[in-house]
């Protein structure tokens, strides 16, 4: 975000050679590579399957059948997000990454299955009530009170 204005302009400048426009983009190359795929992409999606799995381990053991959904689908948007995490290994290898963008994807979408299946199975425990009020429709928590 910060390099890329500059590589442009000196890119795209006139007196700019060939040899050094090939340096911009081995730059570019480089800078898209460590910034956007191995932070960003890699380390970003590898969180995300981190943070699932641990919330999908605390709802194991729980009672209900929405809750067993929940668990499953957060268990394929674990191993979809991960096997994922393979698109950027072939990025950088400059192999094809097709099948891994795929398993992005699916896990992705399992993930907002998973997000859904858990709010509602909060809701119907009565652990989020939903509230109407003057300024619209919204989500509280349930006090203590209300056990």
């Amino acid at each position: 975000m910060f390099a890329v204005p500059a590589l442009a302009a000196a890119f795209a400048d006139p007196a700019t050679d060939a040899a050094h426009r090939a340096a911009i983009e081995a730059t570019f190359q480089m800078l898209n590579l460590w910034g956007g795929v191995a932070i960003g992409e890699h380390l970003g999606q590898a969180l995300t399957a981190l943070w699932i799995g641990l919330a999908v381990a605390a709802q194991v053991g729980r009672a209900g059948w929405l809750n067993r959904l929940a668990v499953w689908a957060g268990g394929v948007a674990v191993a979809g997000i991960l096997f994922g995490l393979g698109e950027g290994l072939a990025l950088a290898l400059d192999a094809p990454g097709d099948i891994f963008s795929v398993g992005t994807i699916a896990g992705y979408l399992a993930m907002t299955v998973w997000l859904i299946l858990t709010g509602c199975g909060l809701v119907r425990r009565g652990v989020v009530l939903w509230v109407v009020t003057s300024a619209g429709v919204g989500a509280g928590i349930a006090a203590a009170q209300a056990a």
